[in-house]
């Protein structure tokens, strides 16, 4: 599921574009090889000049300890990001999913 209310003049750079895109793939990669989810959702949003992306999934979750130093995905994930200039957080719960949000510029 993929909701969007950003201004379709707003273009990303070919940097954002590439890592974002990457981004999504690593998560949706994971939801489907390791949470067992049956719903992935991205929301795009825009403040002003500031996009917000929430990635998520209804799938089994994970510790958040694991989710920052465990996996070459995750850890991408976060580089990926920070390439961006891209506020990162992952949270996740047992049995309650998995968000990660994006904020950049």
């Amino acid at each position: 599921e993929v909701n969007s209310a950003i201004d379709p003049q707003y273009v990303l750079s070919p940097d954002q574009s590439l890592n974002l895109t990457r981004i999504i793939q690593e998560a949706l990669n994971n939801a489907n090889k390791y949470a067992n989810a049956s719903l992935f959702k991205i929301e795009c949003s825009q403040k002003k000049q500031s996009i917000q992306i929430v990635i998520s999934d209804d799938g089994v979750g994970m510790e958040t300890g694991a989710a920052t130093g465990s996996g070459n995905g995750l850890v991408n994930m976060r580089e990926r990001a920070e390439l961006m200039n891209a506020s990162y957080l992952i949270e996740s719960k047992i049995g309650k999913g998995t968000k990660i949000t994006l904020e950049f510029s």
